[in-house]
C-alpha cells in the first residue's frame, strides 16, 4: 500500500477505532485486520466499507475515488429512506383526515 494511503488510513482510524490501529502496526496483513473489524461490527455498512478497504488494497486503486463513490452511494439511500419515510406519512395522514 503507498505511503499516502497508509498514512491516510492510519489518521482515520488512530482517531475512530484504536483496535483497528493497532491490529494495522502489529504487523498483520491489512485484508485480515479489516476483515476481523467487519466482523466484529455487524453493521453492513461498516462490512461494505471494511471491503472497500480489502478490495482497494487488493487491486492497488486509489482510495480517493473510492470512497467518494461509496459516500455518494450512502447519501442516495439516505435520500431514498426519507422520501420513503415521507411517502409513508402521507398514507397514514390521510387515514385519520379520513376518519
Amino acid at each position: 500500500m503507498p505511503a499516502a494511503k497508509s498514512a491516510v488510513l492510519t489518521r482515520i482510524w488512530r482517531k475512530n477505532c484504536p483496535p483497528l490501529h493497532l491490529g494495522l502496526r502489529a504487523s498483520r496483513s491489512r485484508e485480515e485486520v479489516f476483515r476481523e473489524f467487519a466482523e466484529r461490527n455487524n453493521d453492513p455498512e461498516i462490512r461494505k466499507l471494511a471491503n472497500i478497504f480489502i478490495d482497494s488494497d487488493r487491486f492497488g486503486s486509489s482510495l480517493g475515488p473510492t470512497l467518494r463513490t461509496h459516500a455518494r452511494y450512502l447519501r442516495i439511500r439516505r435520500r431514498q429512506g426519507a422520501q420513503e419515510a415521507a411517502r409513508k406519512i402521507t398514507v397514514k395522514l390521510s387515514f385519520l383526515c379520513s376518519s
